[in-house]
């Protein structure tokens, strides 16, 4: 979504943080499944939460552009 957004306008370097720590738990979770096999669901939950917020905030920051 960031990146048809700078279609329509320039879109800041620190958007970009939130979704590429998503991707690092994601990561995290395909490489060392035992490692985080406790806690695969609540890692995944709160990354999706996270994301949830984040995207919102980038839709009403967009929008208002």
């Amino acid at each position: 979504m960031l990146v048809s957004a700078r279609k329509w306008s320039m879109v800041p370097f620190g958007f970009y943080v939130m979704p590429a720590l998503i991707l690092l738990t994601g990561i995290m979770i395909i490489a060392y499944p035992f490692g985080a096999a406790a806690n695969t669901f609540v890692i995944f939950g709160v990354a999706s939460i996270f994301y949830g917020i984040i995207e919102l905030i980038n839709w009403y920051k967009f929008r208002q552009r």
